[in-house]
């Protein structure tokens, strides 16, 4: 029986800050109006919970002003972006370019991602190659949104004769002139340690 996956339901951190201080005001506030007045120290009660009450609502309000300050600052590649040409390096090369498009190999290669942001500078996506499927990990500059790093793994291959495990590392640069737009450089790690190139996204 496969198993039914809910996609809202991946929350991110400020997600899961935003249900638990939303369920800590639910209950406190509930329990304002259950707490009988002929209860000793009802008043008290009271008094503690509507601090509890007002201290999460101020949480809620500093979270929600958070999500928005991070967002504005760090989300800028959110979304479907689509890839527009993809060049290997040839590092024997000593003029002119090291890099060369792989362009026609990829004509028949799905070119969409589909970035998701999961907060504090962090994005993760899938994505097809010749080879077969990644799934990477990015995080923006801290001080820098314009730049940033990360990795990627295969999870699949099209082929046994293509080695498993792939991973490799990626540093990304926006583009300042046209955010819509981004490079991503990767250069692999296991198994080989010498395939490198970088693709170009645009937003689709």
């Amino acid at each position: 029986m496969k198993s039914i996956k809910f996609k809202w339901l991946k929350f991110n951190r400020y997600h899961s800050n935003l249900l638990a201080y939303s369920a800590i005001f639910i209950i406190s506030g509930l329990s304002l109006r259950l707490i009988p007045k002929s209860l000793d120290y009802a008043d008290l009660m009271k008094e503690v919970l509507i601090s509890i009450f007002s201290a999460v609502l101020l949480f809620i309000f500093l979270e929600m002003r958070e999500i928005r300050r991070d967002k504005k600052l760090y989300g800028k590649i959110i979304g479907t972006f689509k890839r527009i040409d993809i060049f290997y390096a040839d590092r024997t090369k000593t003029s002119d370019t090291i890099y060369f498009t792989m362009s026609d190999r990829y004509k028949h290669i799905d070119p969409l991602i589909e970035l998701h942001y999961s907060g504090d500078r962090e994005y993760t996506f899938e994505a097809e190659y010749e080879e077969g499927r990644k799934r990477g990990v990015l995080f923006l500059n801290a001080t820098n949104p314009f730049e940033g790093d990360g990795n990627y793994q295969y999870i699949s291959k099209k082929s046994n004769r293509f080695i498993m495990p792939d991973i490799g590392h990626y540093t990304l640069h926006i583009d300042k002139v046209n955010p819509n737009r981004f490079y991503l450089f990767h250069m692999n790690q296991i198994p080989s340690g010498l395939a490198e190139g970088y693709e170009i996204f645009e937003r689709a």
